[in-house]
């Protein structure tokens, strides 16, 4: 049981990263470009993290534990994210 959550934990903080790195190549592509011809890019982009996302809750779907760790470990990037916001700002609650 360990060894699944550890595995599942690993892959989805692995996927999250890598959408992390989509979005930041996405949004300096955004800076740089037409309007219409990134807005199209950007939209691409959301489409294939959401494609990522559904493929690697797919692949561990069998394992109850293992699914659980992966969904955690793809929301770990935006918690870290929004963590170091909230304690970057003070009077934040």
């Amino acid at each position: 049981m360990f060894i699944s959550i550890l595995i599942g934990f690993s892959l989805g903080l692995a996927v999250s990263i890598i959408n992390h790195q989509l979005v930041i190549r996405a949004y300096k592509k955004l800076e740089t470009n037409a309007q219409t011809q990134s807005k199209r890019k950007f939209t691409n982009q959301f489409l294939l993290r959401q494609f990522i996302n559904i493929a690697l809750l797919f692949l561990v779907r069998k394992d109850m534990w293992m699914l659980i760790s992966a969904a955690v470990g793809l929301t770990m990037v935006k918690n870290y994210i929004l963590f170091q916001y909230t304690i970057g700002k003070k009077g934040v609650s």
